[in-house]
C-alpha cells in the first residue's frame, strides 16, 4: 500500500507529460496551418495584382483599337463625301457644258 501514492503520482506526471506533448504538437500544427494559409493569401494577392495588370492592358488595347476604327470611319466618310462632291461637280459641269 505505501507504493500506491507514488504510483499514482507517477501516472499523473506521465499523463501531464503526454498532455503537454500533445498540446505542443497541436500548437505546432496550428502554426504550420497559419503559415500555409498566409502563403495562399499572399499568392492570391499576387494573382489578383497580375490579373488587374492584364485587365488594364486589355482595356488600353481595346480603347486604342476603338479609336483606330473611329478614325478610319471618319476618314473614309470624309473621303467618300469628298468624292461625292467631286462627282456632283463633274455632273453639273457635264450638264451645263463644260
Amino acid at each position: 500500500m505505501p507504493d500506491q501514492p507514488n504510483l499514482l503520482t507517477e501516472q499523473i506526471l506521465h499523463l501531464n507529460d503526454n498532455l503537454n506533448a500533445k498540446l505542443k504538437l497541436l500548437e505546432e500544427l496550428i502554426n504550420h496551418m497559419d503559415s500555409r494559409q498566409n502563403e495562399r493569401i499572399e499568392s492570391l494577392r499576387c494573382d489578383i495584382k497580375d490579373l488587374r495588370t492584364i485587365l488594364t492592358d486589355h482595356e488600353l488595347r481595346l480603347r486604342s483599337a476603338t479609336d483606330g476604327v473611329t478614325q478610319f470611319k471618319t476618314w473614309s466618310g470624309l473621303s467618300g463625301g469628298g468624292s461625292l462632291i467631286i462627282s456632283a461637280a463633274a455632273l453639273i459641269r457635264s450638264i451645263f457644258g463644260g
